[in-house]
């Protein structure tokens, strides 16, 4: 008869017999990980709103109104639309904040017909009986600073940037450009990772006693 000894640690370490709860730590490692750094950055976006907004308003100016004013002069006029995307906000709340500043006589806007970019359609009738639309003489707000409003945000502008790099400098140089890089990353997404997380099925996921 042949004794069967039992087996050392090590050697059931190296067996198929894996503890079944390593994936499920991993992947709540990897949740608890993500979250932190989630309210990381929302904690941070707070805390520079509250810092920059208090000098803003000295000039009765807020972030939104500021950055609008700030990326006309520093741009030039700008097409409603194209404030939209710069801002990163709605169209509904650009045109509010731009009333805003037409009313006190920051900002000055015009209709004017869009440059043709691309050939004139075919004003040929379609199918169903209508001429086919033109892209020419399309008409857009275009909206720029006004004499008093390029002067007020000359002034404005350089005084806030002082303040945001003196704020900024806790971190160096590269430290900058690699966040920034980091954040443009992160807004950018991808959705090929993001469909393939949010199809996975976490363990901690499942219904309490599953």
């Amino acid at each position: 008869m042949t004794l069967k000894l039992s087996e050392s640690p090590a050697k059931r370490a190296n067996s198929g017999d894996r503890a079944p709860h390593r994936p499920y730590v991993r992947a709540k490692e990897k949740t608890s990980r993500a979250y932190e750094a989630y309210l990381d950055i929302l904690e941070t976006a707070a805390w520079l709103e509250e810092r920059f907004t208090s000098q803003l308003k000295n000039w009765e100016m807020t972030t939104m109104q500021f950055r609008l004013m700030d990326t006309i002069y520093r741009e030039g006029p700008q097409y409603l639309l194209e404030l939209t995307q710069v801002l990163r906000t709605s169209k509904q709340n650009v045109g509010y904040v731009v009333e805003r500043l037409v009313g006190c006589g920051c900002l000055e806007k015009a209709i004017v017909a869009l440059p043709s970019i691309t050939p004139v359609r075919s004003k040929r009738p379609k199918a169903d009986g209508k001429a086919e639309a033109s892209a020419e003489g399309r008409r857009v707000t275009l909206v720029r600073l006004s004499v008093e409003g390029k002067r007020f945000i000359a002034y404005v502008s350089p005084r806030h940037r002082k303040v945001v790099k003196a704020q900024m400098r806790v971190i160096e140089g590269r430290e900058q450009q690699t966040l920034s890089r980091i954040l443009r990353k992160l807004r950018e997404g991808d959705v090929i990772k993001f469909l393939r997380e949010m199809r996975m099925t976490d363990e901690d996921q499942k219904p309490w006693g599953g």
